[in-house]
Order: C-alpha cells, then structure tokens, then sequence
C-alpha cells in the first residue's frame, strides 16, 4: 500500500524538494498551503501521486495520511505580528496534531535552532515545542528536526542541501 503523506507549508524550496524526494519514493503526497502559486508546483504536477489543496491551517482538515512534515511555522512573514504567528503557529500545529492523532500518523515539525530571545518566532516555535513533548508523552509519533542556523541561513538563499532532505526522510 503507498503511504499517504502531507507536506503543510513551504520554506525556500525545502517543501517542494521533499515533496519530490517523497514522489521518487513512491509515496502519495498531498501538499497544502494556505495559497499555493500553480509555478511553483509546476514539476511536481507530472506525477501521478502529487496532489495540493488550499488550505489554512488555522482551521481543522480532515484526511487519513500516514505521515505529515509541518513546515508551515519554520518563519514568521514580515507582515505579522507576535500575535499573528503566535496564533498561526499553535493553531496550525494543534490541528496536525489532531489530525496525526485521527490518523494514527506520524509528524515531523522543522524548527531552526537559535539562540533564546524574545523574538516572535522564539515563542511561537516554544509553544509548538510544547505540544509535541506532549504528544510523545502521550505515546504519540511526534518528532522535531531541529536545523541549525548554518543550514537555516542558506535555506534563505533557497538552496537547499540535499543531505537536509535525505536526514528528514530518514528521521521519519
């Protein structure tokens, strides 16, 4: 049976390189994004397991998936406050989670790792570190890749080491 996974959100080309590393695999990978550009997943449309939805996280979504990989609160937008990220942060995370426990999946949280600060990604990403200790004392399947900041500064180059990709599919 192929494995049914979920890709939520996007970092430089992390998303989409391990959305084709998971295709090239053999697994059925659904990718969602509160907006997704059709140019962007232009190369992963020509395979028969790819699919996409829109879709905000801060809003429950109902599927069976085997495993998920949340990208989806790797950084903050320019445009948002503490408050914004904070929310989209815990509410995005809090609804993978569900749906991780609805689907007996495992998930796969990117965070960077940085020194503490006040920042609003610090807290926001400190709640999010929270739930899932939570969840793995609950016996669930949740896991945090932390990438160190070297790597997190050249995924804001958008070049995107491919031993990143190879150790996120493995940590799963």
């Amino acid at each position: 049976m192929q494995k049914k996974v979920l890709i939520a959100g996007q970092m430089a080309k992390l998303d989409l390189l391990l959305a084709k590393k998971l295709l090239e695999r053999g697994f059925h990978v659904l990718y969602i994004q509160k907006t997704i550009e059709l140019e962007e997943i232009k190369s992963l449309l020509e395979y028969p397991g790819f699919s996409f939805q829109n879709h905000d996280l801060c809003h429950s979504i109902f599927l069976k998936i085997d495993e998920i990989y949340d990208l989806s609160s790797f950084s903050i937008h320019e445009e948002e406050s503490l408050e914004e990220f904070t929310k989209r942060a815990f509410f995005g995370f809090h609804h993978l989670l569900s749906l991780a426990k609805r689907s007996k999946a495992k998930i796969l949280h990117l965070a960077k790792i940085e020194e503490e600060n006040f920042s609003p990604y610090f807290q926001g990403k400190k709640v999010i570190e929270a739930l899932c200790l939570e969840k793995q004392k609950e016996k669930m399947k949740a896991k945090i890749f932390w990438v160190p900041e070297q790597i997190s500064q050249t995924l804001q180059s958008r070049k995107v080491p491919e031993e990143l990709i190879n150790s996120m599919c493995f940590f799963m």
